[in-house]
């Protein structure tokens, strides 16, 4: 049995040592409240060290401490990593967005919290 457990485990940690690296998220342009405008902002996405690319991802915004509803913005590709999108925002204040990024079969969510602040 032993003869058996310890290739097991070898190769249990080669492949998980070979895995690719996890998806980073980072706001890299906040969106700004103007009363009936739509604010453009931009998220940034890493694997390791290099821009993730070919994603789909959708972004779930809502206040973090108000009730005004969530704004489902789907994020476009443009390049370098960064996916940016456009929401008309209720107001200026603290705010979180949950991303979902879809590549093939895998999706990745994350939350981020970030200020919109007024124009």
């Amino acid at each position: 049995m032993k003869k058996l457990f310890i290739p097991l485990f070898i190769a249990l940690l080669t492949v998980t040592g070979c895995g690719s690296a996890a998806l980073s998220f980072t706001m890299e342009q906040a969106p700004e409240f103007q009363k009936g405008e739509l604010s453009e902002f931009v998220i940034k996405v890493t694997e390791g060290d290099k821009g993730a690319t070919g994603l789909s991802i959708i972004a779930l915004l809502e206040m973090e401490k108000m009730e005004h509803g969530v704004i489902e913005v789907p994020l476009e590709d443009i390049g370098d990593g960064l996916y940016k999108g456009s929401a008309e925002l209720s107001m200026g204040g603290d705010w979180l967005v949950e991303l979902k990024a879809e590549s093939g079969k895998k999706t990745v969510e994350e939350i981020l919290t970030f200020e919109v602040k007024e124009r």
